[in-house]
C-alpha cells in the first residue's frame, strides 16, 4: 500500500507486506520503476547526444565558412584568458 511520507512529503512509502502483498509483487513493482527510470535516462542521453552532434556540425560549418574570423575569435579568447590568468597572479 502506498502512502505519503510524513517525514518526506511528496514521496511514497510502502508498508511491509501483511499477507496480501508478497515480496515478489514488491520486487516486480521495483523492477518496473527501475525500468521506467532507465528508459527516461536512455532517452535523455540520446537527446543530449543528438544535440551535441548538431552543435558540433554547426560549429564546423561556421569555421569552414569564415576561417579567418574563427581564427580571430580564438585568438581573442586566448588573449582574454591569458590576461585573466596574469591578473590572478597579482
Amino acid at each position: 500500500m502506498a502512502a505519503q511520507s510524513e517525514l518526506n512529503p511528496g514521496h511514497e512509502t510502502y508498508d511491509l507486506p501483511n499477507g496480501s502483498d508478497t515480496s515478489n509483487q514488491m520486487a516486480s513493482r521495483l523492477r518496473d520503476r527501475v525500468g521506467q527510470a532507465r528508459d527516461r535516462v536512455t532517452d535523455a542521453m540520446s537527446a543530449a547526444k543528438d544535440r551535441s552532434f548538431e552543435l558540433r556540425d554547426r560549429a564546423a560549418d561556421s569555421i569552414q565558412g569564415a576561417p579567418f574570423a574563427s581564427i580571430a575569435v580564438a585568438m581573442g579568447i586566448g588573449i582574454l584568458i591569458g590576461w585573466v590568468i596574469a591578473r590572478s597572479g597579482d
